[in-house]
């Protein structure tokens, strides 16, 4: 399968991930350009936008929606998918 090019891509991120074979448990790394690189987790593939962990932040202990377009992703790993907590 042919990667996708993630930056500045047209398509959402979600079909990003669709398109690559990206999905829950998928370690991610992207690139910024200027050397910097971050790794996020995919928690959640929904119809149109990505919630992920960052794995590299300071607050990576908490999920947020992320936008693929704006690096260059690469996958790095599969991890176990996360329990997900519902509820108080």
């Amino acid at each position: 399968m042919d990667t996708k090019t993630t930056l500045n891509s047209e398509l959402s991120s979600a079909d990003l991930c669709r398109a690559n074979g990206w999905k829950v448990g998928r370690v991610l790394q992207g690139t910024d350009g200027q050397g910097k690189t971050c790794d996020i987790l995919i928690v959640v593939v929904g119809e149109d936008e990505v919630i992920a962990r960052c794995l590299t932040c300071k607050r990576k202990h908490n999920s947020d929606v992320w936008d693929l377009t704006f690096r260059e992703w690469k996958a790095v790993e599969d991890l176990a998918p996360i329990p997900m907590r519902v509820g108080p």
